[in-house]
C-alpha cells in the first residue's frame, strides 16, 4: 500500500514538473524579437529568410520587416505595412511554423531558431 502511494506521488511529481517546463519556454518566447544574423544553406529558401521582426503571442506569430528611418536628429524603427500572422506550435524545443519543424534554444533575451537549411539569432526587443 505504501509503496503504491508512493508510485503515484512519483508519477504526479513527474507530471506538474514536465508541465511547467513547457509552460515555461512556451513563456519565455513570447514578446517582440529583432533578427540580428542568419545564415542559410545555398539554393534553400525558408519562411524564415522572409522578415527581420517577429512578435510571439500565445498562439501566433505576428510578423514582419523592421527597417530604419533616417531623421535630423535621430534614428526612427519603422515595420512595414505587410504583416502577416501565422500559426504556431511549440513542443519543448520544436518549433512547428507552416509545417516546418525547427530547434528553438532560448539563453537570457537570446533566441536561436534553426533546421539543417537556416539559422536564425534573434534578440528581444
Amino acid at each position: 500500500m505504501k509503496k503504491t502511494i508512493f508510485l503515484i506521488n512519483i508519477i504526479l511529481l513527474s507530471v506538474i514538473v514536465l508541465t511547467s517546463c513547457s509552460n515555461d519556454i512556451d513563456k519565455s518566447i513570447q514578446g517582440e524579437w529583432i533578427s540580428v544574423s542568419a545564415s542559410q544553406k545555398e539554393g534553400t529558401t525558408d519562411f524564415l529568410d522572409s522578415f527581420n521582426f517577429v512578435n510571439i503571442l500565445e498562439e501566433e506569430m505576428n510578423i514582419s520587416y523592421l527597417s530604419s528611418e533616417q531623421l535630423v536628429d535621430k534614428t526612427k524603427r519603422v515595420l512595414s505595412s505587410s504583416n502577416e500572422k501565422v500559426k504556431y506550435e511549440l513542443n519543448e524545443n520544436i518549433l512547428v511554423i507552416n509545417n516546418n519543424q525547427y530547434e528553438i534554444e532560448i539563453n537570457n533575451n537570446e533566441m536561436t531558431i534553426k533546421n539543417s537549411d537556416i539559422e536564425v539569432l534573434y534578440i528581444r526587443e
